[in-house]
């Protein structure tokens, strides 16, 4: 059996999802690839859509914001959106790929590639079944007008706002976001710190920004040296952001480590007693799975923000509304079990560590069975 894995390369979590769902797939004895769709098509087109989306979300994401809410008012049920269009353009290139690598199964975590995908099973091009993964905590924006065989939701919760958009219920499986199987076997924190030369006995408290560095990282690692006590670690894990990570590093304190990219992040995150980000579909999953303490902070628009509003309606993150607010309650996370645990008792509600190999064995049913089969 062969699984085809469509990406792109706007933000990290998406190709974070396809890796994960390879694993669990590895780990059956299939062989499974990741390719970015995009780049399929047009590597140039590829770059230019990953550095206007990088860009925009690192400088002007209240501009983002507006896009996406434009984005979603435009959207007419019958009426194809300008983002199906555009996914159509050299879409040849894409079946021609897809015919070269005769996959069983193809599986798309961005709505990009299930638009394209979309064209060609209805024109017949391709036999493979299909799965689409939603990878934030909302209803996102034209997987309405996809086709695929099944989609993968992040949360039960969320199944009757894709109804409503006049999805099929039959084709919805809310199994959760896809993290590396490796988490379902829970986190060795005293371990994963000596691993990072990190003290065990002393508070490790991580900020991320995402694979782009976003937000207000240098603000908010200043405002956290300056409430904690000066037994906590701080490490800024600054990824595509030089400016940020060479800013932090002139602050010349020992307590604070600046850091570019850091893979895989799953892995360093089980060193944290604490993590403060951005609600990145992905980085808050493989936080929560692990069932680490999070804040919430400087979310983009609207993805991460709703994303935010979700984790905290449901006790699993505090969504802090400014550097102050996140300082304030990371003090308070930090330092009251009874917090800690029932954060963790949330997220163990909400959040399953298997969705990844949940995800694989029905990939594996279904096309073994030729029909989509559920657990």
């Amino acid at each position: 059996m062969k699984v085809l894995v469509l990406s792109t390369n706007t933000g990290g979590g998406h190709n974070a999802a396809g890796n994960a769902i390879i694993e669990a797939l590895e780990e059956m004895g299939v062989r499974a690839e990741l390719v970015d769709s995009l780049g399929v098509a047009s590597k140039w087109g590829s770059k230019a859509v990953s550095d206007v989306y990088n860009g925009v979300a690192k400088h002007a994401p209240k501009l983002l914001g507006a896009g996406f809410g434009i984005a979603d008012k435009m959207t007419v049920k019958k009426v194809r959106s300008a983002s199906y269009a555009l996914n159509l353009i050299n879409v040849h290139r894409l079946e021609e790929f897809i015919f070269a690598k005769a996959p069983d199964a193809i599986v798309t975590t961005h709505v990009f590639c299930a638009q394209a995908l979309t064209h060609l099973v209805k024109h017949a091009k391709i036999g493979a079944m299909t799965f689409g993964v939603t990878t934030d905590y909302n209803c996102g924006i034209y997987w309405e007008e996809t086709k695929m065989d099944a989609y993968i939701l992040p949360h039960p919760d969320l199944t009757a706002a894709y109804i409503a958009k006049g999805m099929d219920p039959q084709r919805l499986y809310p199994y959760g976001i896809p993290v590396t199987p490796k988490i379902a076997d829970g986190r060795d924190i005293v371990a994963a710190k000596k691993k990072y030369g990190i003290n065990p006995e002393c508070k490790h408290v991580i900020v991320a920004g995402g694979s782009m560095g976003a937000g207000r990282l240098p603000v908010t690692v200043r405002e956290l040296d300056e409430t904690l006590p000066d037994d906590v670690i701080i490490s800024a894990v600054c990824g595509s952001n030089k400016a940020a990570q060479e800013e932090l590093a002139a602050m010349k304190k020992p307590r604070v480590n600046a850091m570019g990219y850091v893979s895989p992040l799953n892995d360093f995150l089980a060193s944290a007693d604490l993590v403060i980000s951005k609600a990145g579909g992905l980085t808050s999953t493989e936080a929560l799975a692990q069932r680490i303490p999070f804040i919430a902070l400087h979310c983009l628009p609207p993805l991460e923000t709703t994303n935010a509003k979700f984790f905290e309606a449901r006790g699993m993150a505090y969504n802090a509304k400014n550097d102050y607010a996140a300082c304030k309650a990371a003090v308070k996370i930090l330092y009251d079990a009874n917090v800690q645990a029932a954060f963790r008792h949330a997220q163990s509600l909400h959040i399953p560590t298997d969705a990844s190999r949940k995800i694989a064995r029905l990939i594996v049913r279904s096309v073994e069975q030729g029909k989509v089969v559920a657990e």
